[in-house]
């Protein structure tokens, strides 16, 4: 799971920054601590369904999305 120290600790390293590629830097190891995480509750989230397959999954909120940006691409592409 995500090191909230680690979390904290970027945040606040972004909001005293003024150099933009810094900035950028530290926004990039934000987006990838945070992928990271959701890598691994993807990860857990489908061995817990494959040990108990009697309950029922719903879909994550990030399947969720990508399920709106397929009907939203196929609506533009049908225009």
């Amino acid at each position: 799971m995500i090191d909230a120290e680690l979390l904290r600790a970027i945040c606040k390293e972004l909001i005293a920054e003024k150099d933009r590629e810094k900035l950028q830097e530290l926004l990039s190891l934000l987006c990838a601590l945070v992928d990271n995480d959701q890598e691994e509750v993807d990860v857990k989230l489908r061995e817990l369904s494959k040990r108990y397959p009697s309950l029922k999954r719903t879909q994550t909120p990030d399947e969720k999305q990508r399920g709106r940006k397929k009907k939203a691409t196929s609506a533009r592409e049908g225009i």
